[in-house]
């Protein structure tokens, strides 16, 4: 059996996030945080990359298509119970055509909506919004980092402060010619 596990953060063109309400029971077993928001992912099957699974797991749970973007977290925690480490990693999704159209299955979750990072922000389940907001803040430090190794010629802090908003705020500035 493998620890290892990937989730799919998916948005979609109004850059809300698609989150799924898991079943009190699937299998006519208590489900793992059952009643509890998540967000669409499984275990990572023997010879299986993990973002194909993050994939995969999306399209079972909710017939939805997506493309892998980038990978935004990592944690690792212990299952005492089970006495083993679990490795879950959370990539960043976008929809790969137009259609929204969720069909769930109604053996792992009863409920989805799309929420912004806000709604996220104040929900009361923290489970949910502690992974969450971690994987949000990693995916901002891994933009700032990029910004850190572009920077390497600035000798100011405003130089490099300017870099991160350009990286993380994804502006692109041409360079202009004003001979045109």
């Amino acid at each position: 059996m493998s620890n290892l596990i990937a989730h799919a953060l998916i948005k979609n063109s109004m850059d809300e996030l698609l989150i799924l309400k898991r079943t009190l029971t699937e299998q006519g077993k208590e489900n793992y945080e059952g009643g509890k928001w998540d967000i669409p992912g499984g275990t990572v099957e023997k010879l299986e990359f993990p973002s194909s699974t993050a994939v995969r797991e999306t399209k079972e749970e909710t017939n939805l298509d997506v493309t892998v973007e980038r990978i935004l977290y990592e944690i690792s925690n212990m299952d005492t119970k089970k006495n083993q480490v679990f490795t879950t990693l959370i990539y960043l999704c976008s929809l790969s055509g137009t259609d929204e159209t969720i069909e769930l299955d109604l053996e792992e979750h009863d409920a989805y909506k799309w929420v912004t990072k806000e709604e996220i922000l104040e929900m009361n389940d923290n489970y949910f919004r502690s992974h969450l907001t971690n994987a949000i803040c990693e995916g901002i430090n891994s933009m700032i980092q990029a910004a850190k190794r572009k920077a390497r010629g600035y000798h100011t802090f405003e130089g490099f402060s300017s870099m991160i908003y350009l990286v993380a705020g994804k502006l692109k500035l041409a360079c202009l010619n004003p001979l045109r």
